[in-house]
């Protein structure tokens, strides 16, 4: 049967507790945990790995290799470490930030909020004939999971989940303000006076203008840019400025995503009809 570990938020000093069971409960939350990673890995029958700006389908889940991350966590559902008990009275639900389970091969991750932790301490229940007030707390367990790691390889559906749990800098991350002015001030641009894309930006523009960062496509000169617009048809607009020819960024934040989708090299044209398309996707083929 699996023992249930909780990660716990910054708020507490000890990472990781061991959520007591009685022996009954114990068992029907390891038939509940099994069942999810039984429909985990029956639905989710195509690894893919890894790929920002990919949207999978709804068969694919993403893989990571080498994710180190969870080591420590094997450590206590091997059981080669002793996990300290949670208790109510030291420790706070709200607090938890993670659930998992497994054993020394297999961690089953589950997401926590503190919509799950259950407020009963104004609840009355009946005990022999007489209604008593709840003295007792208690939480829900998802009916999802976030992941499921086997020795150093994670799967999972959404990153967004994960980086609750993890910091996921190391495989993705969004541009900071600081580079997000940096990336405007780029001298192959040419931006209105009073321009602040700080003022529009959100996680989809952030997202771009790091994986163009990471890309380096604003490496390459106004003349090569203007050929791969042309290839994919995508209207690429310049004009003339101190004599040098630049991009013009747009002040429609619909077209700026445009421009960045461009520039991320997310827009391609069809081979048969010869449309341009803006695909979901980043995964070499």
């Amino acid at each position: 049967m699996y023992s249930l570990f909780a990660i716990m938020n910054d708020n507490v000093a000890t990472g990781v507790l061991i959520i007591n069971m009685s022996a009954n409960t114990q068992k029907k939350v390891t038939n509940i945990l099994n069942q999810q990673l039984s429909v985990f890995n029956s639905h989710y029958n195509r690894e893919i790995e890894y790929c920002a700006g990919y949207t999978p389908s709804p068969s694919e889940i993403f893989i990571i290799d080498n994710f180190t991350d969870c080591r420590e966590l094997f450590q206590y559902t091997s059981g080669e470490k002793t996990a300290t008990e949670f208790n109510p009275k030291k420790h706070s639900a709200d607090n938890i930030k993670c659930l998992f389970t497994g054993n020394s091969k297999t961690i089953i991750l589950q997401n926590f909020d503190k919509k799950q932790v259950l407020n009963v301490n104004k609840t009355l229940f009946l005990s022999n004939s007489v209604f008593e007030l709840s003295t007792s707390i208690g939480f829900n367990l998802p009916d999802k999971l976030a992941g499921v790691v086997t020795e150093d390889k994670i799967k999972f559906k959404s990153l967004q989940n994960l980086r609750k749990i993890f910091n996921m800098d190391k495989y993705f991350r969004e541009a900071t303000e600081e580079e997000l002015k940096t990336f405007v001030a780029n001298d192959k641009f040419y931006t209105d006076p009073g321009f602040d894309i700080i003022k529009i930006s959100d996680t989809e523009i952030l997202t771009k203008v790091a994986l163009i960062s990471k890309i380096k496509t604003m490496t390459h000169s106004i003349s090569n840019i203007k050929k791969y617009a042309k290839q994919v048809g995508f209207t690429l607009k310049t004009t003339i400025d101190n004599g040098e020819e630049k991009i013009v960024m747009p002040t429609d934040k619909k077209e700026i995503k445009l421009l960045l989708s461009f520039l991320n090299e997310d827009i391609f044209k069809s081979g048969m009809s010869k449309q341009t398309y803006k695909s979901n996707s980043k995964r070499p083929i």
